[in-house]
């Protein structure tokens, strides 16, 4: 029960102490609130300066009263609670100074923004005077003149609605674009306040006068620029562009990094990223534009996820790191408090744990050395298996030319009988035979270079291979009566050639294997090469008869086989499997089409 009260003094203490030191040092060091609070806690500083007093009397008493009594102490607490407290000045400073530093670089983005729309709006207003000069300074312009001028005025200024011309009597006479079924030429501008007070403006000023927001003829919210034109002290009528608030401001500005308003006397005409979430931490940045004679104020706010790239949370992760440290901090003083027995039980208990670890690790080597002895095995007997099929298709291959061969022996007898060898029956005898024989010579070379094992990746053309592998196989094909379409297209990629070799042989020996079981009398065999933007696709299809349902979700299983037994080692398309998805980053699947099975293999293209 003491050692309770005593541990509830010193948790009083500390966290009275914390809370009173953080809240005075805010005070005395002038820290802004970064997480809402008011100069880091809402405690009044008479009331944080009490704390403090309160808190040191809580735990010297304490400490006096151990220290005499010889009993174990409550130190680490509070002296935990200070290296915390620490750490919080240390956040509060350095999250005020990122968000000063974040705030002087959006000050100085949003101002540039605001430069560009007035040199945008400055090069509108040289533009108007140009336009109001020429009409002065010409002694008689025609209205095909002034079209012309406007036209490439109006292809210049971008965003623009249109560009017209009012006399004397502020009836507008000209303008362009026309516009159908608007009654705008006649129009008296006068007609509305906010348009009769920046003529008036205008005419007083001889200068450019921006109106202020206006319902357009043409619908939707608008302004004018207004040039007067004088010819002395002759007022000659006025030259103004027409913009639609909307079209010339998205023109102008084109920043999803901020949400800009535009104000008119308080009331927004323009506002920008109008669905994007703004960072409330971030003042927004209000600029006048009185300097241009436009009663407009700019609010720029810049959207949380502008602000975020430039956050650097270092502020939280010193405070996170500051409860880490003063926890471990006082973790560790009051640990070297505890017995020597604990300690032992702490250090057998890591000695029991580091043994676990070695037999796992043990288990896990013995397990991984028996998977892929297993997995060797299992290659060394697809290996095999596909050694037995490529002897068979030699046997087909040189069976035709050893009876070709056969034949010439016998007939060079009878030939001998009837005295018809000569030097130009050797030549030809010769010629002919050889031929056979350089013929089972390649053979035997095309089967060696498909043995080949592939050390490195190279780019080879699917079309050339699948050709290639066929030709291989094509005598046992033609024995089985089995036409195989082979459809190409061309496309590069990049693996290791001999195993895709190995991958379509083993596909066409199952297809082939299907067709002899089921007794199609016309098997056909189909190879379809298509391209997408980024894949070549390889489609195998066969008309013998597919493989069951039940089945077909298993095709893939090493030693699974849908053939009769001893007829397959049911490793083919395990091993075509993991050669295309894990050698080659490709897909292997299958399914059943309407007379057989379809085999597609995707692979990346390589431009190579």
């Amino acid at each position: 029960d003491q050692q309770k009260k005593e541990f509830t003094r010193a948790l009083f203490g500390s966290i009275l102490f914390s809370l009173g030191i953080v809240a005075f040092l805010g005070y005395v060091l002038e820290l802004e609130a970064a997480y809402g609070w008011q100069k880091l806690t809402r405690m009044a500083i008479h009331t944080s300066f009490g704390f403090v007093i309160l808190s040191i009397g809580i735990l010297s008493k304490l400490f006096f009263e151990q220290v005499e009594g010889s009993k174990r102490s409550w130190l680490p607490i509070p002296l935990a609670f200070s290296v915390l407290f620490i750490f919080i000045l240390f956040s509060q400073a350095t999250h005020q100074q990122e968000t000063k530093l974040i705030q002087e670089k959006i000050e100085l983005e949003a101002k540039s923004i605001v430069e560009q729309m007035k040199s945008k709006l400055h090069e509108h207003e040289k533009a108007l005077n140009r336009m109001a000069d020429r009409q002065v300074n010409f002694k008689e312009i025609t209205q095909q003149e002034w079209l012309s001028d406007a036209q490439r005025y109006y292809e210049d200024l971008h965003g623009i609605l249109g560009i017209r011309w009012a006399d004397e009597n502020h009836t507008v006479r000209w303008i362009y674009p026309h516009i159908e079924n608007k009654t705008i030429v006649g129009l008296n501008l006068t007609f509305e306040e906010n348009r009769y007070k920046a003529i008036k403006e205008s005419m007083q000023l001889r200068k450019v006068v921006p109106s202020h927001t206006i319902d357009l003829i043409q619908g939707g919210k608008g302004f004018l620029l207004l040039a007067p034109i004088f010819k002395g002290e002759t007022f000659k009528g006025h030259m103004y562009i027409v913009y639609r608030t909307d079209d010339i401001f998205n023109k102008m500005i084109k920043n999803d990094n901020f949400r800009l308003s535009i104000l008119e006397d308080e009331k927004v005409i323009y506002e920008s990223n109008k669905n994007t979430i703004i960072d409330p931490n971030i003042n927004p940045l209000v600029i006048k534009l009185a300097d241009m004679g436009y009663n407009w104020k700019v609010k720029i706010t810049p959207v949380k996820t502008y602000v975020d790239n430039f956050t650097t949370h270092i502020s939280e992760f010193i405070l996170f790191f500051g409860f880490l440290v003063s926890f471990l901090f006082g973790f560790s003083l009051h640990s070297q408090q505890l017995k020597n027995e604990k300690t032992r039980e702490l250090l057998e208990s890591q000695e029991n744990l580091k043994e676990l670890n070695k037999n796992l690790e043990k288990r896990i080597e013995d397990e991984l050395a028996k998977f892929k002895k297993q997995e060797a095995l299992m290659i060394q007997q697809s290996k095999l298996a596909s050694m037995g099929e490529m002897i068979g298709s030699i046997a087909h291959q040189w069976r035709q030319p050893l009876n070709a061969l056969a034949g010439h022996i016998q007939i060079l007898k009878y030939d001998h009988r009837e005295n018809l060898i000569n030097t130009n029956y050797l030549d030809e005898y010769t010629d002919k035979n050889m031929k056979l024989i350089n013929f089972m010579s390649e053979t035997i070379d095309d089967f060696r270079s498909f043995f080949k094992v592939d050390k490195e990746k190279t780019v080879f053309n699917v079309a050339d291979t699948i050709d290639e592998t066929y030709s291989l196989l094509s005598a046992q094909f033609k024995s089985s009566n089995i036409e195989v379409k082979i459809i190409k297209n061309g496309a590069n990629v990049s693996g290791y050639v001999r195993e895709f070799q190995q991958v379509i042989l083993n596909i066409l020996n199952n297809a082939k294997d299907a067709i002899i079981e089921n007794n199609i009398e016309n098997g056909i065999i189909t190879i379809k090469e298509n391209e997408s933007e980024s894949k070549a696709i390889i489609e195998i299809q066969d008309n013998g008869g597919g493989i069951l349902d039940s089945a077909l979700d298993r095709v893939f299983e090493p030693y699974f086989t849908t053939k009769e037994q001893g007829s397959g080692t049911g490793l083919g398309l395990y091993m075509s499997k993991m050669i295309i998805e894990d050698n080659m980053n490709g897909k292997l699947y299958v399914k059943n089409s309407l007379e057989g099975t379809l085999f597609i293999i995707e692979l990346e293209k390589s431009d190579a």
